[in-house]
């Protein structure tokens, strides 16, 4: 959906697992890590997602989505992980 997938499976989030519809059925979504890849984004993305409902009278109206870019991150950690197992096995 959209290009959204599980991070380390790369399997594509179903309709029911994306976080703004999550959100919408009133769940809460808090530091939920996907990984974003399309024709727009081809390389892909890594991204931190929160997603919250908008409750009036106890019903979700809509839903307030927080994303943040942690590519670097998840990068950094990955290359720290291969020097790792380098060193290990030199």
């Amino acid at each position: 959906f959209y290009g959204l997938f599980h991070p380390h499976s790369m399997t594509p989030l179903s309709l029911q697992e994306v976080p703004s519809v999550r959100a919408l059925r009133g769940e809460e979504v808090i530091a939920e890590e996907i990984f974003l890849k399309n024709e727009n984004v081809p390389e892909g993305r890594h991204l931190e997602c929160t997603a919250r409902p908008l409750l009036h009278e106890r019903a979700s109206v809509g839903a307030v989505l927080s994303l943040r870019d942690t590519t670097a991150k998840v990068e950094a950690i990955r290359q720290h992980d291969e020097e790792q197992i380098k060193i290990e096995t030199a």
